[in-house]
């Protein structure tokens, strides 16, 4: 915890926390005003343009990409790292703070996030219950642990240009085989889709599904999606965490 709270010290004085508070609010704010005009949407729409806007735009793109490659860049610009290596920290402990801090950074955000969207929502008649955007969220910040590792040892090796670089392709492939039928059969193979596929799975909860075999062979999808999408998350945040720490024990900055 000593070594987390001096990580969101480091960033008091940078645009880096208006990125992981004020930030959210904001998102959530325009895309209430979006529901807000458009009050016919249906329940299974709205959860869907939440967590499509949150988990395959927002998260690869900006949150993930931007706030990962600024947070290392700012060590950076500290005499290439100096500061990061002055205390004799293994450098094991060091990579092992910068991800647990950045997953917490995301986890904040997209908690602040959903508890403005989920108050928005509270006066419409299809408002999504509580307990459904948490179970969401929660999948969605499962499916985001090997993008911020994979993240974090890219803007080490390469820095900020790179880190926003990969996330852009991350985004696009999120785009195009996250939330489309392009990616039914690839989709476990790319990281970036992890988030949205896992949080899809909440579409159970709210699609009204009156045939019982139909909504068997639905839930039964919904359980495979959801095996194989934590199995794979949690199997490639490893590789990408002991394949980051290895390469950043050697590393000569």
């Amino acid at each position: 915890m000593n070594f987390i709270s001096a990580e969101w010290l480091k960033i008091k004085r940078t645009g880096i926390r208006w990125m992981v508070i004020a930030f959210p609010i904001l998102l959530a704010f325009f895309t209430l005003l979006y529901i807000w005009t458009h009050k016919g949407i249906v329940r299974i729409n709205l959860i869907n343009t939440w967590f499509n806007i949150w988990l395959s735009l927002i998260m690869p793109l900006f949150i993930i990409g931007v706030l990962v490659g600024l947070d290392i860049h700012k060590e950076a610009e500290i005499k290439q790292f100096s500061a990061l290596f002055a205390d004799q920290i293994s450098r094991k402990k060091i990579f092992l703070t910068k991800y647990i801090f950045l997953c917490l950074c995301f986890l904040v955000s997209i908690l602040l996030s959903m508890g403005v969207f989920w108050l928005g929502t509270l006066g419409l008649a299809n408002a999504i219950p509580l307990r459904i955007l948490l179970m969401g969220v929660a999948f969605g910040v499962i499916g985001t642990l090997p993008v911020v590792a994979l993240q974090i040892w890219i803007s080490f090796r390469w820095d900020l240009g790179i880190s926003i670089s990969v996330s852009i392709f991350g985004f696009l492939l999120s785009t195009l085989i996250g939330t489309t039928n392009l990616g039914e059969k690839i989709w476990y193979l790319i990281p970036w889709t992890y988030a949205y596929r896992l949080s899809e799975i909440t579409n159970v909860f709210v699609v009204n599904l009156v045939d019982k075999n139909f909504r068997n062979h639905v839930i039964g999808l919904a359980e495979q999606t959801g095996v194989i999408g934590i199995v794979a998350s949690l199997v490639t945040s490893l590789l990408f965490l002991a394949g980051g720490i290895s390469w950043f024990k050697r590393w000569e900055t």
